[in-house]
């Protein structure tokens, strides 16, 4: 398929969607009778569609001052046709949707998702043939809605919706925000992981649909990470310095933790320090204050993104005991008596505890948090379970289910002192605590051999995995009491790699099993050393972690596993076929 054919199959395909949001949206409207639940359905739905027009319209849509056509025709080949097969991913879930709609609509029609997108690529390339392809920002108020005849009539259609119906309508808006997902994440991940493509977004950056999408707030926070001079993305950092006279009350959070409580300008905030070389020059000083302010911004942008990333509100600094600290802003919401994952987790084999779906949304969004930094170019270097701390909230959840869950659903990770721009030098300085290096890959233990790159966080990821699935702390799954031997590094990899494949499969499940091992084992064809082995590790991580991660989270989204967004092995092969 050529360009021009692509991006119109995938135009067709955007556009079939935007039909099939109004026609979901009809069926939940129709059943008003029967759902008190029918408004949040609806403005879920309704959410997701204007985030899929959003999409449209920054792919598609003409821009006065860019050079090309649209953005997607801006994009490599390989970006494109990821794309396009997320959005192919997305006409499966409306095929897999089609019999509802015919049931409950009472439709006659028997057409096919993809024989639906088909019919809207052909007649797009039959107007494009004629004038220039102009999009509207508003759905389209022409097309008559389709005729109820005889809606839910029975008391068997009755009982279909409420037992059947409405659940496979909550797994459908489920679905669609998980592919709106992908294609955002497609996006950035192709623009943020390759610093020359980042001038592809200076003539795009004051869009609208830059904002929603929250794209911005990446494009920033990647900007921040390496500086670039772009003319229309600023790159500056502000100075989050503040003297240490203004943090009061300091205390100790749990028996584990090396985070701190503390009060910081009238409000509660979590201290995270770190010791620093004493003897420093003064050009080693004005580069780690450049750091820190630098992590400062970057935290600023991730925390607009993803929900358990805190927002970090200043950085201190004490000369006299070489020691620097991260403050962290805990929401009024919450009560300021957080506690660690470490501290919850059992040192032994337990039938109490959190639910497994509790457990798996955790891992899910640990990995998300990892892949957005990876992806500004960052890594975090302080992966634990002891740097995860949950929050009570002061008003009870909405959703009266969530009252059964054991853990808190806010929860943030912290531990960002250490993080670094991945190509910068790491420090090879020797710790012996065995409780922190059990989380550290073997070429961190001791003096390190290499420089800490992505593949070291995805390892301690994975023993956080480990210590999810099996419910027991990391440490009580291995025999080293010490960090002194040569060979403890290995021998705790072992140990934990062991645990996994006798244990995992039995009480998480075989593909769990495989996402810990992979991580563990650092399964992933791709380099470690050069720029692009990086971007195809990161590409890979996301596809064989992040998004496996996502489909345990929310096991209810079957379609989805039908029909995949494609390999990246894939990707590349039809890359060099075109």
């Amino acid at each position: 398929m050529d360009i021009v054919g692509l991006a119109f199959a995938t135009f067709g395909f955007v556009e079939g969607l935007v039909r099939t949001y109004d026609k979901v949206s009809t069926i939940i409207t129709d059943a008003k009778q029967f759902d008190s639940d029918r408004s949040k359905l609806i403005a879920k739905l309704t959410t997701e569609k204007a985030v899929t027009l959003q999409l449209r319209d920054l792919l598609f849509a003409r821009v006065p001052t860019a050079q090309d056509p649209s953005f997607f025709d801006q994009l490599d080949r390989s970006a494109q046709l990821s794309i396009h097969r997320v959005f192919e991913g997305y006409a499966g879930t409306i095929s897999n949707y089609l019999p509802l709609e015919q049931r409950v609509l009472g439709s006659e029609t028997t057409v096919s998702g993809h024989e639906l997108l088909s019919e809207d690529m052909k007649r797009l390339q039959i107007e494009a043939l004629n004038a220039t392809l102009l999009l509207d920002s508003k759905p389209s108020s022409a097309e008559p809605k389709p005729k109820n005849k005889e809606v839910l009539k029975s008391k068997t259609s009755i009982l279909r919706w409420i037992f059947k119906d409405k659940a496979r309508l909550t797994n459908f808006y489920m679905e669609f925000e998980m592919w709106n997902d992908k294609a955002i994440r497609l996006i950035e991940v192709h623009l943020l992981t390759h610093q020359s493509r980042l001038a592809l977004m200076d003539s795009h950056i004051g869009r609208p649909e830059v904002q929603k999408l929250g794209i911005r707030d990446a494009i920033k926070a990647s900007s921040r990470a390496t500086q670039p001079q772009l003319p229309q993305i600023s790159a500056e950092i502000s100075d989050f310095e503040k003297p240490w006279s203004a943090l009061q009350n300091q205390s100790a959070i749990g028996d584990h933790s090396t985070l701190k409580l503390g009060r910081y300008d009238n409000n509660f905030v979590v201290v995270d320090s770190r010791k620093r070389d004493a003897e420093l020059t003064e050009t080693q000083r004005t580069t780690v204050t450049r750091r820190l302010n630098q992590l400062c911004s970057i935290l600023e942008n991730l925390h607009n993104m993803e929900p358990t990333v805190p927002q970090c509100v200043a950085w201190m600094q004490w000369v006299d005991k070489s020691e620097t600290s991260l403050l962290y802003h805990i929401p009024p919401t919450l009560f300021p008596r957080p506690f660690s994952l470490l501290d919850c987790l059992p040192k032994r084999s337990s039938t109490t505890g959190p639910s497994l779906d509790e457990r798996l949304q955790i891992a899910y969004q640990l990995a998300a948090v990892l892949d957005r930094l990876h992806t500004v170019n960052w890594v975090h270097g302080s992966i634990r379970s002891d740097n995860i701390l949950f929050y009570e909230p002061k008003s009870p959840p909405d959703d009266e289910s969530d009252s059964t869950h054991i853990l808190p659903a806010q929860w943030f990770l912290y531990g960002f002192d250490y993080a670094r721009p991945i190509d910068a030098t790491s420090s090879f300085n020797t710790d012996t605590n065995l409780a922190r290096n059990i989380y550290r890959h073997p070429q961190r233990w001791g003096v390190p051999t290499e420089s800490f790159g992505p593949i070291h966080d995805i390892y301690a990821l994975g023993v956080v995995l480990l210590e999810l699935g099996m419910w027991r702390k990391a440490g009580s799954m291995v025999n080293v009491v010490s960090s002194t031997s040569s060979n403890a590094a290995f021998e705790v990899q072992k140990a934990l790699v062991k645990r996994a494949k006798e244990h995992l499969g039995f009480g998480v499940g075989e593909a769990f099993q495989e996402v810990v091992l992979r991580c563990l084992q650092g399964r992933f064809d791709a380099g470690k050393g050069n720029r692009e082995g990086r971007v195809e590790l990161a590409r890979q991580f996301r596809e064989r972690v992040v998004d496996e991660l996502r489909l345990f989270a929310f096991p209810r989204l079957g379609a989805s596993q039908k029909i995949s967004a494609g390999s990246l092995a894939q990707i590349e092969s039809e890359s060099e076929d075109c």
